[in-house]
């Protein structure tokens, strides 16, 4: 009997590890050609194409005559479609109760091909002034998105430093349907008087997408009003700055378009026109085109801005 039990007992251990010894091989040994054909891998390693814009479209204003944003807003639309952008981030659209909402005439015009994320500089009850990012939907699913002010107190509305206006960035995680992978895209309007106001806001940016992005590739959209050999512009692309961005015209492998961005609808002259709308990428990107687009669509101007574009492969880590 004792025998009978100790033979069992043999047999059994040896279909024991017969069958782990299977399972390891299966679970610790994969197939590489089966690897190798795992789409969320291979998209992975070839990265994420993602066309962005930037885009100030101009506030609404009654002086703006024959240019007022009524006028406008079926290019502005227009163009961002034409454009086949992944990801836009727009500045500058005005609501005012009972007058003009440039944030729901865009997301109307759009919204057969983008959802989107905004919010109001002064959460007021009567006007404000919105920044958005508009992203293609049957591309990307919205992950996570939210909003900071540009002030010492970021989490609260306020005013920042020697800033004229309050002044915020919204921020969005975007996922790719078909692989997974996942990109930071954020955009601002830095303040039109405050110097150091507009230099502080970049240092809280950079922090902020440091603490927000976990570690995803990074698109920073937005109107700076400020030129390229400005401090806060060089302070983010210093490469002894901490989490340092390139500028995507630098990066780029073409150019095309004008050295500047802002016209005022075409009064100001070629040679006073100056580059102040930005496309901001972190080092796990490669740029291949940078684009300023033409002032008019239709013979219509966009804005008193040209939207800016770059072609971007997103390398995630």
């Amino acid at each position: 009997m004792k025998q009978s039990i100790f033979l069992f007992i043999a047999l059994l251990g040896i279909g024991f590890w017969s069958c782990s010894d299977d399972q390891m091989e299966e679970t610790f040994i994969p197939d590489p050609e089966i690897a190798s054909e795992n789409p969320v891998t291979k998209a992975a390693q070839e990265g994420l194409n993602v066309k962005a814009m930037t885009f100030n479209v101009r506030v609404y204003s009654p002086g703006d005559g024959s240019n007022n944003w009524p006028n406008r807003k079926n290019v502005a639309a227009q163009v961002i479609k034409n454009e086949a952008v992944d990801v836009v981030g727009t500045q500058e659209m005005s609501w005012t109760l009972w007058v003009i909402d440039q944030f729901n005439d865009l997301k109307t015009l759009l919204n057969a091909d983008y959802g989107s994320y905004g919010h109001g500089r002064d959460e007021g009850w009567v006007s404000d002034e919105n920044i958005a990012i508009f992203y293609k939907k049957s591309r990307f699913t919205l992950i996570n998105s939210g909003v900071f002010w540009l002030s010492p107190t970021p989490e609260v509305k306020s005013i920042g430093w020697d800033a004229a206006y309050r002044r915020i960035a919204v921020w969005t995680i975007l996922e790719e349907k078909t692989s997974g992978q996942r990109f930071f895209a954020i955009n601002t309007h830095l303040d039109n008087a405050g110097a150091t106001a507009r230099l502080e806001s970049v240092k809280l940016i950079l922090n902020k997408i440091g603490s927000l992005s976990g570690g995803l590739p990074v698109i920073l959209m937005g109107d700076f009003n400020a030129v390229p050999s400005s401090p806060p512009v060089q302070y983010l692309v210093n490469t002894s700055t901490p989490n340092y961005l390139l500028h995507t015209k630098d990066a780029a492998g073409t150019q095309t378009g004008p050295n500047w961005t802002v016209h005022d609808f075409g009064a100001t002259p070629p040679d006073q026109r100056i580059f102040i709308d930005y496309i901001f990428v972190n080092q796990q990107s490669e740029v291949t085109n940078h684009t300023v687009l033409p002032a008019r669509l239709n013979d219509i101007f966009l804005s008193d801005h040209c939207p800016v574009t770059a072609q971007i492969l997103l390398i995630n880590p």
